[in-house]
């Protein structure tokens, strides 16, 4: 375990914590080693779900939405247990169906995951909204683990994989090789934009695909509770949160908009983005929206 310094060409930093090969977040709690070891030898489920994704997908707006299906009740989580970061929740304390969400790439899941039944639910977002998001949300974070700089500085942190969770071309290139390569596991896949465009339809894909019955008054509750306004300082996205921010506002939700990035790339820095994802991409099937 160890702790490195990332550095802008301006000079502005931030830490992360280095634990075999992973980066994590600067505020990650306790043993974090003892922590993601127990992850990735969990003990799996017949009834697990695992919510997967980049950082800024939307993996806690899954969570919660996965949550209520399986209760059938719409209120917010305050816990939740994850492979690193805020994890509060010991994973064997847990009790069934447990949801267990984690930024890892899929070679660092349970090594279960392969000979079980459990369900994993893995949702992706466009690069460009991914990067200004996490931008905003560094920006947010207090002391060491936040940063100070510049988007303009960041941008090429990001692109090169320097961040927590590291890089978004491994993670998604990843991600998309298991969905293609594991047919025998049980997976669904997610758009964060199809979701921002019709979320009743996917609260009943994701109501499907974990068995709940049809419930139409249900999830169109779910649909209402799970607004970005609503959510922002509620749950998970709210109260664990606050005491590492800057201002002692949550940074999980911001805007949650498609298409944000037009606000902050410039021409030359689009092109650039471009260049270097066209090359990073080349051989992906994946189809991402941009803007809606």
């Amino acid at each position: 375990m160890e702790t490195i310094k990332i550095t802008d060409k301006n000079g502005a930093s931030f830490d992360l914590r280095l634990y075999n090969g992973i980066q994590f977040p600067a505020f990650s709690k306790g043993d974090l080693k003892t922590r993601a070891d127990s992850f990735k030898n969990i003990k799996v489920r017949e009834d697990d779900v695992f919510i997967a994704s980049y950082p800024k997908a939307g993996k806690h707006w899954v969570y919660e939405i996965t949550n209520m299906l399986l209760t059938g009740k719409v209120d917010f989580m305050t816990s939740y247990a994850t492979s690193g970061s805020l994890g509060e929740t010991s994973f064997e304390e847990m009790k069934s169906p447990r949801i267990l969400v984690s930024h890892l790439l899929f070679k660092d899941f349970p090594t279960d995951i392969k000979s079980k039944k459990c369900r994993v639910i893995y949702i992706n977002r466009n690069m460009k909204d991914c990067a200004v998001s996490f931008y905003c949300h560094m920006k947010k974070m207090a002391d060491e683990w936040g940063y100070n700089g510049t988007f303009e500085g960041f941008l090429p942190i990001f692109m090169s994989g320097q961040v927590p969770y590291g890089s978004w071309f491994e993670h998604t290139k990843q991600w998309e090789a298991a969905l293609q390569e594991q047919s025998h596991l049980s997976m669904l896949h997610l758009k964060y934009e199809d979701m921002k465009s019709d979320l009743l339809m996917n609260v009943r894909r994701i109501a499907k695909f974990l068995g709940v019955e049809e419930n139409e008054e249900l999830f169109e509750q779910i649909v209402e509770k799970c607004d970005f306004k609503k959510m922002k300082t509620s749950g998970t996205f709210g109260t664990p949160w606050k005491s590492l921010t800057k201002d002692g506002t949550s940074p999980i939700c911001r805007k949650g908009e498609v298409g944000d990035w037009k606000n902050w790339l410039t021409v030359a820095q689009n092109e650039e983005f471009d260049e270097t994802y066209n090359k990073e991409m080349k051989d992906s099937k994946f189809v991402f929206q941009f803007t809606l």
